[in-house]
């Protein structure tokens, strides 16, 4: 882990965005793009909430926004710089917000065999108790349902 090299790339096609390039072992290269979220608190009339949701997400000019249905909280996707922005808007059309701040997305998922993920996932939560260790981003295709 200490010989990967992170290196941001900005990405010209958009000006906002960034493209943060990992160098692995094996000469592998994985990218994720940066981007600002603005997490809300739980949501009592969550079904009814969703349906205006993607509507102010428009009106917030975030990129996207993923409706929670287990914990009944939406996250706002938005570009980093304008999290600040889309927590106040939010605020200001009654959502109270839980937490904001920046996530790696990977822009490209690599499919693992059955035995592989349960190895990988065993590492990963090794890798998560670990003291040092804030967070770690993979790009593991997962399944979410």
């Amino acid at each position: 882990m200490r010989s990967s090299l992170p290196k941001t790339v900005k990405n010209h096609e958009k000006p906002n965005a960034e493209i943060i390039q990992i160098r692995g072992p094996g000469n592998s290269i994985t990218q994720f793009d940066r981007k600002g979220y603005v997490l809300t608190k739980k949501i009592s009339d969550f079904e009814k909430a969703s349906r205006k949701a993607i509507y102010q997400m428009r009106q917030l000019q975030c990129e996207g926004v993923v409706p929670l249905k287990k914990t009944k909280q939406f996250k706002f996707i938005c570009s980093p710089g304008r999290i600040f922005v889309t927590a106040l808007k939010l605020s200001l059309m009654n959502y109270e917000i839980e937490s904001s701040g920046v996530e790696y997305y990977p822009k490209y998922v690599v499919g693992l065999k059955k035995k592989d993920q349960v190895t990988c996932e065993k590492f990963l939560r090794v890798m998560r108790q670990l003291p040092n260790i804030i967070s770690i981003n993979d790009n593991i295709q997962r399944d979410l349902t």
